[in-house]
């Protein structure tokens, strides 16, 4: 931890940029100039400074951390409320873009300005005050997300949220493919806020939640992956995967979508219940703000993960995770081990939030500053077994665990996801693994029975298109 509470605003900006130079992890591999950051931010600290303004001290403070693609990296204390005057007020509607290019409505709050004035799921917007609607989302400002995008993906989902807020009373012009309008941002209690992911999926009740569904695939949702719960999500894993081999499941859906974040040790061994072997996990390397460099040795059992068997529970036969945006830190570390299963793959909208050299359960890097604010980075990064980041999003923009199918986002899929309200990444993954399971024509890898395609399965298929691939 370094105090730079006692110093001005601005020598204190000065000190962080000249520490975090040395202290922060990743600078080479996000390609971060930090002469460059204290050279553009510092007039706005010391126009703070002089003016005594508490707000433009905080915002310039909360900008300069949101320029750095890093989802660990994150200011702490009282905004004074310019979060809810900034994006306290929503147009009443949310965004998604199509594999096309189309950014269309995804969501209608009923009673919003957008309802009023005809707008509905679907509506193509084509611009957003005469600006074109690419431009108008990548002009977006991100610094009042939950936490700085480490990819360009997520920047761009977070970019579409942010467009349809603004302060209560604001109003836009919302050119769509049949109608230009005049919409009123309306105080909604941020409720649109915590609906507009790319899929609004509901939070899971337990931290654990399974099921065989009527497929014949056992579904396992993790909701989280804390240190506190280890043991409850271990003993309840570990028991569903019991009860699915002893059912004679055709494969396993490992749900990650809603998992953000988590304990890299906890996450490495629910792993180890999918591998018939150890398999190496990640080396967790502590930085050195000396050499500059990380400092681990493989060799040495403290440094790297690797998936263990703390049980009989072996699970060899077909698993799909399913991942997603919200994927983030640890759950993207057993994300990347399911891949690696002897019959895993990934199935997803998209990647994981590249973010898991900053998972919770490791090391932090602390900066206190005037006006009680905080500052917090990764002091660690995740290491494969040559010494290189991975997963971690990287100086293009590029990173996260890429899933092996990426469910498409067109017309139809949209329809089915949007408006009927289908789970389609989950449907994905049950037509897959039914199909593996009859062409295979076995139930678990230590027993073999024949899997009969009966007219009520082939009803509950027969909506999915037929260009669903297959990676079998």
């Amino acid at each position: 931890m370094i105090d730079l509470s006692n110093l001005t605003p601005s020598e204190s900006f000065r000190a962080l940029c000249a520490h975090l130079a040395r202290a922060y992890p990743f600078t080479a591999w996000k390609g971060i100039d930090w002469n460059a950051l204290s050279a553009r931010w510092m007039p706005r600290l010391a126009r703070a400074e002089a003016e005594q303004s508490a707000d433009q001290y905080y915002l310039a403070l909360r900008e300069f951390v949101y320029a750095i693609p890093d989802a660990r990296l994150q200011l702490w204390g009282d905004d004074g409320g310019l979060q809810r005057a900034c994006i306290g007020g929503s147009f009443g509607f949310v965004l998604a873009r199509l594999d096309d290019g189309r950014v269309v409505v995804s969501f209608v709050r009923e009673a919003s300005s957008a309802a009023r004035a005809g707008i509905r799921v679907g509506t193509s917007v084509l611009a957003w005050n005469d600006l074109p609607i690419d431009d108008a989302i990548a002009q977006t400002p991100v610094i009042w997300a939950e936490r700085p995008p480490a990819t360009r993906a997520i920047r761009e989902i977070q970019q579409r949220r942010l467009l349809t807020r603004a302060p209560s009373g604001t109003i836009a012009r919302i050119t769509c493919a049949d109608a230009s309008v005049e919409l009123v941002a309306e105080d909604d209690r941020m409720e649109l806020w915590y609906q507009s992911a790319l899929v609004a999926l509901p939070p899971p009740s337990d931290a654990v939640f399974g099921k065989v569904m009527p497929s014949g695939v056992g579904l396992i949702t993790l909701g989280a992956l804390s240190r506190h719960a280890s043991r409850r999500v271990l003993d309840r894993t570990q028991a569903l995967l019991r009860d699915f081999i002893r059912q004679r499941v055709i494969g396993i859906v490992l749900d990650l979508r809603q998992c953000d974040d988590g304990d890299n040790a906890l996450a490495a061994a629910v792993a180890s219940f999918f591998h018939p072997k150890p398999i190496f996990f990640a080396a967790l390397a502590k930085w050195d703000s000396a050499t500059r460099t990380f400092t681990f040795d493989l060799h040495d059992s403290q440094t790297p993960l690797r998936t263990q068997h703390a049980s009989s529970v072996c699970y060899t036969g077909p698993v799909v995770a399913l991942i997603g945006p919200r994927t983030s830190g640890a759950a993207e570390g057993l994300a990347r081990a399911i891949q690696r299963a002897p019959n895993g793959m990934l199935i997803g909208l998209g990647a994981t939030g590249g973010s898991f050299s900053g998972a919770r359960d490791l090391p932090m890097g602390e900066a206190q500053l005037p006006g009680g604010y905080v500052i917090t980075f990764p002091t660690t990064g995740g290491l494969n077994q040559d010494g290189v980041v991975w997963i971690e999003g990287n100086r293009f923009g590029e990173g996260g665990v890429t899933p092996n199918v990426r469910v498409p986002l067109n017309d139809d899929t949209f329809v089915q996801t949007f408006v009927e309200g289908r789970d389609l990444e989950l449907t994905y993954a049950v037509y897959t693994l039914t199909n593996r399971a009859r062409d295979a024509q076995r139930a678990t890898p230590v027993e073999t029975r024949r899997v009969v395609s009966s007219p009520a399965r082939q009803r509950r298929l027969a909506w999915i298109p037929r260009w669903v691939p297959l990676p079998i």
